[in-house]
């Protein structure tokens, strides 16, 4: 909610509401919903110490499985240090349970409790709308509106800034990453060469489409986007070709993608071999170099001109290197 991670529990005692705390984490780029998650166990941990009664059953109950697995997992890396709290304040939890029952006893001969406070995390649907859930998401919601509950309410480690997550961190600094190559991406001269292919990239569209390409074959196809390819009339301009012309069509006629896919008459054969795979749609560029099967269609067509070195074919029809 907001970018911000908030935690919440409610005590309940015989189906009445009894107390709450809630207690603000931070921004979603230095915590996760998982630690959230675990210090809304620990809030409920310290509101049952806050009771001043016998109890010999605690339920704490949450919609999150993978807290509940952490916590029976210690060696858990994310939010152990939490983990750890919380073992340790549900210890002293029942010890101060004992010694509790242990007064009554000395005080009333005939009081024998002799039972240890059973305390059981259990996992509620969050989709159900159980009262005791639905009050703690409005609590977790609350921290990040109003600020975290009293102090008292709270436990006493709260008071200090709660470590950055390391997943937290991670994630948005992978956000950050992304950000920037596409930020340079965008800034650069090959963005509006390629836009009308796919604007999306850089991207994971891209990365799907290319997945099961061999690396001369995904080479090949970046060439094809942008126009930085061994054609004449590219290695001309960068002075490693005397002349932009076509070896086939001669003076006149320069060698670009264009001329390579649509014109030069000395690839008419394996052209039309293109055309009966792609008919109508060989003439968008969205489409023979922006989808699978443009791809896969052009790229074999490429291959055959023998025009630019992308290795040989093997007997599936793939590119050896």
């Amino acid at each position: 909610m907001e970018g911000m991670i908030g935690a919440g529990a409610v005590l309940y005692r015989d189906g009445v509401r009894i107390r709450s705390a809630r207690f603000l984490l931070g921004e979603d780029t230095e915590h996760t919903v998982h630690k959230g998650e675990l210090v809304g166990i620990a809030l409920g941990v310290q509101l049952a110490k806050m009771e001043r009664i016998i109890i010999p059953r605690i339920k704490i109950s949450l919609d999150n499985q993978a807290a509940i697995q952490g916590m029976e997992n210690v060696s858990a890396k994310a939010g152990q240090h939490i983990i750890h709290k919380i073992h340790r304040a549900i210890d002293k939890l029942r010890n101060d349970q004992k010694r509790r029952q242990e007064l009554v006893e000395a005080s009333d001969d005939e009081t024998r409790i002799n039972q240890s406070t059973q305390i059981t995390l259990t996992w509620v649907p969050g989709h159900e709308g159980i009262k005791g859930n639905k009050a703690a998401d409005e609590e977790a919601k609350k921290a990040i509106t109003d600020g975290s509950s009293t102090a008292a309410t709270l436990p006493p480690w709260t008071k200090d800034t709660l470590p950055q997550n390391i997943s937290a961190l991670r994630q948005e600094l992978k956000l950050a990453a992304r950000k920037s190559a596409h930020d340079k991406w965008k800034s650069s001269a090959w963005y509006n060469r390629t836009r009308p292919i796919d604007e999306t990239m850089p991207s994971n569209k891209y990365l799907q489409i290319t997945d099961k390409l061999m690396r001369a074959e995904a080479a090949a196809l970046i060439q094809l986007r942008t126009g930085h390819i061994r054609l004449n009339k590219h290695l001309n301009r960068i002075n490693r070709a005397d002349a932009p012309w076509c070896p086939h069509c001669g003076e006149g006629n320069a060698e670009n993608i264009t001329h390579l896919l649509h014109i030069c008459p000395a690839y008419n054969a394996v052209r039309a071999e293109w055309e009966g795979a792609l008919r109508e749609k060989m003439r968008e560029p969205a489409e023979i170099l922006g989808t699978k099967e443009g791809i896969k269609e052009t790229l074999k067509f490429i291959r055959r001109t023998g025009r630019l070195k992308m290795g040989r074919e093997d007997t599936n029809g793939r590119e050896r290197e």
